[in-house]
């Protein structure tokens, strides 16, 4: 039996006009994922034909996907402002694969941004594949975007965004956090790093795809990574999954130290894990990428 009919080249799904730019949603063929796979694209008004603006792959959390923060964190003002082109992809390739149904923390909605290396997530599972590379590329192909992207990503996606960046530093310059899930492996061995891993790559393609373990041995450019924490978040407060201290100390635990990187990590009093406490610190998100992709282009 033959599977879905690869979509030719970009789809668009709908377009609006929003504060001075413009909301797209696509939907492309990923060889990456070997599916179809959605994305949001805000593009800021141009002062002139030819302008071309950086670009800040944002990554969604858990259950959420390329539309969920479109309207639920008023994101398009600061975009203009600081004149990013702000791209966000799905959670997950949208393909049933046994199993995906049987845990709240994997599946369509909950990929982890990682590359599967076993079956049968490794068909379609190829998330970090898609974000670090394909995607990036099809947007600059398309779209007027410089090719140095930053990062950033909430919950799950602050993993995702984590390790990216870290992971792929010519591509992504700057990187910032919200609500971050900073050390997966310590809770998840049984619910994620072992049906998209394997239990024997334990000691290698896990501590690829933890941020803290990441940070520990990250040897690349200098990256100052911003954190916003909420202290009544509950997942950081009562099932203590976040962790965002281990990602701190992993940094100060790295052999090369501050010389390599730094987490600026803020912890806000009374503040939870929802989309309303991303936007409260939007603006502060974009001023940052903007200075430290200025910052990264003195040097490039």
């Amino acid at each position: 039996m033959s599977g879905p009919t690869p979509t030719v080249g970009l789809q668009m799904l709908f377009q609006r006009k929003r504060d001075d730019g413009v909301q797209k949603i696509y939907k492309h063929w990923s060889k990456s994922n070997n599916c179809e796979m959605k994305f949001s694209i805000y593009i800021p008004d141009s002062a002139r034909p030819s302008e071309k603006f950086h670009a800040i792959m944002f990554l969604p959390g858990a259950y959420c996907n390329e539309q969920d923060f479109l309207n639920r964190t008023n994101f398009h003002e600061h975009a203009s402002e600081f004149k990013f082109v702000v791209v966000c992809p799905d959670t997950g390739p949208k393909v049933e694969v046994a199993g995906d149904k049987d845990s709240q923390w994997l599946g369509q909605t909950a990929s982890w941004y990682i590359d599967a290396v076993t079956e049968p997530w490794s068909k379609h599972y190829q998330m970090h594949s898609y974000v670090a590379k394909e995607l990036p590329e099809l947007v600059v192909k398309h779209f007027p975007v410089l090719p140095k992207f930053g990062i950033c990503g909430h919950s799950m996606g602050g993993a995702g965004a984590a390790v990216i960046g870290l992971r792929n530093t010519d591509r992504f310059q700057s990187i910032s956090l919200f609500a971050p899930n900073c050390n997966p492996i310590s809770w998840g061995a049984d619910c994620v790093f072992t049906p998209l891993l394997g239990a024997e790559n334990k000691d290698t393609l896990w501590i690829l795809n933890d941020p803290t373990e990441v940070a520990k041995r990250y040897d690349g450019p200098f990256r100052n990574i911003l954190v916003d924490q909420g202290t009544e978040d509950e997942y950081y407060k009562r099932t203590k999954t976040l962790n965002p201290e281990r990602l701190v100390a992993a940094a100060e635990a790295n052999p090369k130290g501050a010389k390599v990187i730094k987490v600026n990590l803020r912890m806000h009093q009374g503040l939870g894990h929802s989309f309303d406490f991303v936007e409260k610190f939007w603006r502060s998100h974009f001023q940052h990428h903007s200075q430290q992709l200025e910052l990264s282009s003195l040097f490039n």
